[in-house]
């Protein structure tokens, strides 16, 4: 085999391990993957083994390099949710029951709607969640060589009565104000 047969040998293996690593990091089976590229299951487990490997080694190296693979599948996951929210302004899900019982699920246009399912705005902001606990921004300050948690400050500032509930919406939302009033004992969000 001459020079330009091997060097193209090693693109086709670095693409196709490159292919299988984005399948594998979408949830994919093996099975599936193989079927796909039209290799074997075993040359997928070769794949996926060698790039946990190589994965595993650039953590060691460069644990930047880690995070910013965790951070491309939680941007990818964030623009998926946005494109389902996007669709959900445009297409209302309604589900009905066929004559045999059935349970359908059919979207129906929806003409002029400015909002969409709030489901997905959740996925949204939880993949805002997972991107700020991945590059640590929400840990806690120090100050005057105390740690302070605003969480915890948050909580006390709501066991007092120091911190009302529509004030804490304004500032962390819905979600993570009912979350702080749930932590500090209350049940109810007093409006």
């Amino acid at each position: 085999m001459n020079t330009n047969g091997r060097a193209q040998q090693k693109v086709n293996l670095a693409n196709r391990r490159r292919q299988v690593a984005e399948m594998y990091n979408e949830g994919r089976f093996q099975s599936d993957i193989a079927a796909d590229l039209g290799v074997n299951q075993s040359t997928v487990s070769r794949d996926i083994a060698w790039n946990l490997k190589q994965w595993a080694l650039l953590t060691v190296r460069d644990i930047d390099l880690a995070k910013g693979e965790e951070l491309a599948k939680i941007n990818k996951l964030e623009r998926e949710w946005w494109g389902l929210y996007t669709y959900s302004k445009e297409f209302q899900e309604r589900e009905f029951t066929t004559a045999d019982g059935k349970t359908t699920i059919i979207h129906v246009p929806q003409a002029g709607r400015d909002f969409g399912n709030p489901k997905y705005l959740r996925g949204v902001r939880d993949c805002i969640k997972d991107r700020i606990e991945l590059l640590g921004l929400a840990a806690p300050i120090r100050i005057q060589g105390e740690i302070i948690d605003w969480r915890t400050k948050a909580i006390e500032g709501i066991q007092l009565g120091k911190v009302k509930y529509p004030f804490l919406v304004k500032e962390v939302g819905q979600s993570l104000a009912e979350e702080l009033f749930k932590s500090a004992g209350i049940q109810s969000s007093p409006e």
